[in-house]
């Protein structure tokens, strides 16, 4: 798994999953764009776009839970690769050469 954010693309990244960390910000920008100043009635807009779009819903329970498992990992900096949960290499970008260095690491490949 490759975490990172869009200040840090990443390259070789063919059968990893990548999250995005600013995922969560991201759609809640998006979701409270144009807002009235209105408290009540911003909440009001807020909740109908919710109930019109519940993959925005769904993207955000994605974001959230993405974030907490980067928080129990324990990540500090990134990019960060992570394999097996354990092993993390902070910093490339070529997600191929993070995984390909950790495997070095643990004598998976010469």
């Amino acid at each position: 798994m490759a975490y990172t954010d869009r200040h840090h693309p990443l390259t070789q990244t063919q059968g990893a999953r990548v999250v995005l960390l600013d995922e969560a910000s991201w759609l809640q920008e998006a979701l409270s764009r144009d807002l009235p100043p209105d408290l009540a009635i911003a909440e009001q807009r807020v909740c109908h776009r919710l109930e019109q779009t519940p993959v925005l819903t769904l993207q955000l329970t994605h974001a959230y839970q993405d974030l907490l498992q980067a928080w129990h990992l324990g990540l500090t900096h990134l990019p960060a690769v992570v394999v097996d949960h354990r092993y993390v290499v902070y910093g490339d970008t070529n997600v191929a050469r993070a995984v390909a260095r950790i495997e070095r690491q643990q004598g998976r490949r010469p």
